[in-house]
This record gives structure tokens, C-alpha cells and sequence, in this order.
């Protein structure tokens, strides 16, 4: 039985790309399918983890609407994090969900039972996805995973 579900955030959460001001400011957008997907997981139980290889201040905006149990920021070693993650909280690798879509993504891919990517992910990523959506990055990926 699924536990928990943790996702990354750049080309899952979001399209892949930030725009940058002349201030070096971030931005990037939010899809409300995926916050009540979110709020969706945890009403029903499960737990929520977000990890990103990001420590821009941006990121914290998406841990505050996305709200998740457990948040790594500037996790450049994403498996690790996860195998952490997972052995303090007791979760087993097969009650585990993971969503990425790009390279540093693969250790964690190869930890978890499940793994979910966007339609416009890595093809190496793709050939180790548990379920490929049919949705790009920044478009409802985490609802749409939550309805697989």
C-alpha cells in the first residue's frame, strides 16, 4: 500500500524553465490541479515529500502552496534523500511514489517501486517510469499521477 508520494519540483511541478527579471528575481508558475492533488494526498492519509536540486528563494514559495510533510531544498543527491526520507519515516521502497522527470532524478527512480514522469521528460527517465503521463511538466502532473 502507498505511504508516501514525493516529487521533485523544476519539470514536474513546473514547465522546465524560470524567467528571470533584471533583478535576478525568479519565476515560475504554479498549476492549482497539483496543489489540490496535494492537499487531496494528504487528506486521504499519505504522506508528501517535495525534493529539488534548487535552493533559490523561489523554491520556498512552492513548499508554502504546496505545503508537503517534508521538503529538501538544494538536494543535489536526490536518491540519497529519498533513501534518508524513507529509513527515518520506516517506509518501505515499495510503499513509495516517486515523480521526476529529469537526470538527477534517475538515483531516486532506481530506489522506489513506483515512479511517475511527465510526458516531456528525459528518455532515460521514460524508459524507467512505472507510468508515463500525457502531460508535459507544469500542467497537472501531480493530479495526474494521483488519478493513475
Amino acid at each position: 500500500m502507498l505511504k508516501i508520494v514525493i516529487t521533485d519540483i523544476d519539470g514536474v511541478l513546473t514547465e522546465g524553465s524560470v524567467l528571470v527579471d533584471a533583478q535576478g528575481n525568479e519565476q515560475k508558475t504554479i498549476h492549482f490541479h497539483d496543489t489540490d492533488a496535494a492537499f487531496l494526498m494528504r487528506s486521504q492519509g499519505l504522506l508528501f515529500a517535495m525534493v529539488t536540486a534548487e535552493d533559490k528563494p523561489v523554491t520556498l514559495v512552492f513548499r508554502d502552496y504546496f505545503q508537503p510533510d517534508f521538503f529538501f531544498n538544494n538536494a543535489k543527491h536526490k536518491g540519497e534523500a529519498v533513501s534518508r526520507l524513507l529509513q527515518e519515516q520506516g517506509i518501505s521502497p515499495d510503499e513509495a511514489l516517486y515523480l521526476g522527470d529529469g537526470m538527477l532524478d534517475l538515483p531516486a527512480f532506481q530506489i522506489v517501486k513506483y515512479t511517475f514522469c511527465p510526458a516531456d521528460s528525459i528518455p532515460d527517465i521514460m524508459a524507467l517510469a512505472s507510468h508515463q503521463g500525457s502531460l508535459p511538466g507544469g500542467h497537472g502532473c501531480l493530479w495526474e499521477a494521483w488519478e493513475w
